[in-house]
């Protein structure tokens, strides 16, 4: 008697029922793709050089490990391997960190199971499920737009960044200490001052940052003859003269920035600073368009106090003179005290580097 041929089985196959029943492996997808997506490139308020102190020194690789842990631990943490951030700075990153975190979570939470999905896919998609699926899609979409829009938006791109703190300490809990410190972060350049400063940071930071300014591409020969190199402005005397009409004038040196000289309270003085121009290099600026301003002033290392020397506007710079000498209005300092001696040159009409000179202690008696 034939039977009907119904089909073979191989051994071991699942059934028709079993396939119909039993879901395909799968590998978990959501948990790679979180994985994927959990690391501190999706932080907008940190910087790269952050990002690399938290992975090099503190070892925290994404932003579930740093939602982890306190301002506190993660500023303790970072001082001991020689790095300044605010506490408040950090306290944005774990808050940031926490949302992202929360943000995961919820779009994992819209994950259908795979064998209901499997299930559900037999059947014509419901409004709930389509609203899922989207909301889970936006998630997907806000994650990629905090990766692109995390610093470089319309092509722009930081070269250079700072962070600037007030502190302040108590000794013998009564005498309070105050000082400035300001930190390059791409350089890791540190520099700090006593007191509350406010007129030496502009010049630190334009220092800095011409350093730092991004060289453009090798121009073609005929562009390289055109282009114009920054002249270095660089003070090499620094000269007191009190009265102004002595005939022996009291010597900075501007080696060591070194005064040992005594400065007299009823008497006015005059100061002359010599300074260089170093890649005078301007074949298309006239020099009736480049001018030097030599500014001067002092600051009561006490009270903080900040007092004018006067500024001088040099017009005219001669062709093939690289060295110049100015002569400031005479001032007279009428309060006796420690005071530091500060000198910037900047030179207008052309790219340049400007001149900053500190005389840290010049006693007035």
């Amino acid at each position: 008697m034939l039977l009907p041929l119904m089909g073979s089985v191989c051994p071991g196959a699942p059934s028709e029922e079993d396939a119909m029943t039993t879901p395909p492996p799968t590998k978990n997808s959501t948990s790679a793709n979180s994985k994927k997506r959990d690391d501190l490139t999706r932080l907008k308020e940190i910087s790269s050089v952050q990002k690399q102190w938290l992975r090099k020194s503190l070892k925290i690789h994404t932003f579930r490990e740093l939602a982890a842990l306190s301002a506190d631990e993660i500023e303790n943490r970072l001082r001991a391997e020689g790095q300044t951030v605010s506490k408040s700075e950090i306290e944005g990153w774990i808050v940031q960190a926490r949302e992202l975190v929360a943000l995961e979570e919820r779009s994992q939470q819209l994950i259908v199971d795979p064998k209901t999905e499997l299930e559900e896919s037999l059947d014509p998609p419901t409004q709930e499920s389509k609203l899922a699926q989207a909301v889970v899609e936006s998630a997907d979409i806000q994650v990629e737009e905090n990766i692109t829009s995390s610093g470089e938006e319309d092509g722009w791109r930081t070269f250079a960044s700072f962070l600037v703190e007030f502190q302040s300490r108590q000794i013998d809990g009564q005498v309070e200490e105050q000082q400035t410190t300001i930190r390059h972060l791409e350089a890791n350049t540190v520099q700090t001052w006593s007191g509350i400063e406010s007129e030496r940071l502009n010049p630190w930071i334009i220092c800095q940052v011409d350093a730092a300014k991004p060289r453009s591409p090798e121009a073609p020969p005929e562009a390289q003859r055109s282009r114009v190199s920054p002249v270095k402005v660089a003070i090499d005397q620094l000269r007191i003269w009190q009265p102004p009409q002595t005939e022996m004038p009291m010597v900075v040196d501007t080696a060591s920035g070194l005064f040992s000289g005594m400065i007299r309270s009823d008497q006015p003085l005059a100061l002359e600073v010599g300074f260089r121009l170093a890649q005078l290099n301007t074949p298309h600026v006239p020099r009736g368009q480049m001018r030097c301003l030599v500014q001067g002033y002092v600051r009561d290392r006490t009270t903080h106090a900040i007092t004018s020397l006067g500024e001088t506007m040099l017009d005219t710079l001669t062709e093939g003179k690289p060295s110049y000498k100015v002569t400031l209005p005479a001032t007279t300092l009428e309060q006796p005290g420690i005071y530091r001696l500060q000198v910037l040159v900047t030179l207008q009409g052309t790219p340049a580097i400007p001149a900053y000179f500190e005389v840290p202690v010049l006693p007035v008696v």
